[in-house]
């Protein structure tokens, strides 16, 4: 059936006033940007009185949508209902509010609505300001087109959305308990092999270089076969794939370095500092990775892929910067580790690979989940479902 259509501002209030007259010393939930997930909820928040955020914040309340309206946030997904344990929230001046018209508009199904991918390709269309401070406008929010059933109708398709939601959810959790286990298999061979292993730098037990960014101005140099991988790539073990590709000219004309197959990649700028991937594939990278091609007779990379993953919180004290924080290669060559013999990094290796193993199947089911989600998001946005 086709429902009619309406502009999200003719059911929701956008960006409203407080409204709640407070004390200054009332509860309140404070949500920073980090308590807002990519995948449409939200942590409880801090609890804070009235008088250390009234000024220079948010104001929402609980069960208000939440939309990142600056880059990257936005494009990342951050767009989610406040769930919060006090009535009254405030948060970052990123944030823009939704405020559904209880009468007409179902809070969840107006979030499912906006969170599509529709919505999101065109606010990425409409964004305003330049580098890393563009932001979707407040009027972008105001026009997006929302097909409005009846309240019963839009509940229902809300509750189908939130069960499929659901099932990724719980998929995405199982891939987390999974990477856990790793975690803990690694704790305990360092526990295990203690008195065996010997401390090594990372410069002792590989050939550590950084990689460069071909110029922009020569468009030819991004026309290519050749994956070049950038610091924001380095999100699961293994590489595989890249964003973008460059020439073989772009190699020879520039600071990219080819990375071979097995190298480990250790991120050195700002957020992406120390994120690691080992390279699946022969490729390239930017100067913000450092890659390093290990002795084979010295450490196996997934074992040094945990080794400096657990040393994440004290090597991130070592940036440097005033705006910005960073590693060098320097730095990275300084790491120090803890390497037992091979054969135990062998039979470590083996238990990683029954784990990366499930990772795999799990990854497809959460490929499928995720497809499903969008068939029926889709066809949400389109009156169809």
């Amino acid at each position: 059936m086709t429902w009619p259509t309406v502009r999200l501002e003719e059911i929701s209030e956008i960006n409203p006033r407080l409204g709640s007259v407070l004390d200054e010393g009332d509860e309140v939930s404070f949500l920073g940007m980090a308590d807002v997930s990519e995948h449409g909820s939200t942590s409880l928040g801090m609890s804070r009185t009235y008088g250390e955020v009234k000024k220079g914040y948010t104001a929402f309340t609980d069960g208000d949508l939440l939309f990142a309206k600056i880059t990257p946030c936005f494009e990342n997904g951050k767009i989610a209902q406040a769930q919060l344990e006090h009535p009254i929230g405030f948060g970052s001046t990123e944030f823009h509010v939704v405020r559904a018209d209880e009468e007409r508009a179902d809070a969840r199904y107006l979030l499912h609505l906006i969170r599509g991918p529709e919505v999101r390709s065109a606010g990425q269309r409409r964004m305003t300001g330049s580098g890393g401070q563009q932001r979707v406008p407040a009027d972008f929010l105001r026009s997006i087109q929302i097909p409005l059933p009846p309240l019963p109708e839009q509940r229902r398709i809300a509750a189908i959305l939130d069960q499929a939601d659901e099932l990724r959810t719980k998929r995405r959790h199982a891939l987390t308990l999974l990477d856990e286990l790793a975690d803990s298999a690694f704790e305990e061979l360092q526990t295990s092999s203690a008195e065996l292993a010997s401390t090594h730098s990372l410069e002792e037990i590989g050939i550590w270089r950084s990689g460069g960014t071909p110029s922009r101005a020569v468009p030819e140099y991004f026309v290519g076969s050749i994956p070049w991988a950038t610091s924001g790539e380095l999100n699961s073990m293994f590489i595989r794939t890249t964003k973008e590709l460059i020439s073989e000219s772009a190699v020879n004309q520039s600071a990219a370095r080819y990375v071979p197959q097995g190298a480990l990649l250790l991120g050195m700028y700002d957020t992406a500092a120390l994120k690691s991937a080992i390279a699946a594939i022969p490729m390239t990278c930017n100067q913000a990775i450092a890659f390093g091609v290990l002795d084979e007779h010295k450490a196996l990379p997934e074992f040094v892929y945990f080794a400096v993953q657990a040393k994440r919180a004290e090597v991130l004290l070592l940036q440097r910067g005033i705006r910005q924080k960073n590693l060098n290669l320097g730095i990275i060559k300084g790491i120090t580790i803890q390497v037992p013999p091979l054969d135990i990094q062998r039979v470590f290796l083996a238990v990683i690979d029954q784990i990366n193993s499930l990772r795999l199947s799990f990854l497809v089911g959460i490929s499928h989940s995720d497809e499903l989600f969008a068939s029926l998001q889709h066809r949400a946005c389109r009156g169809e479902l």
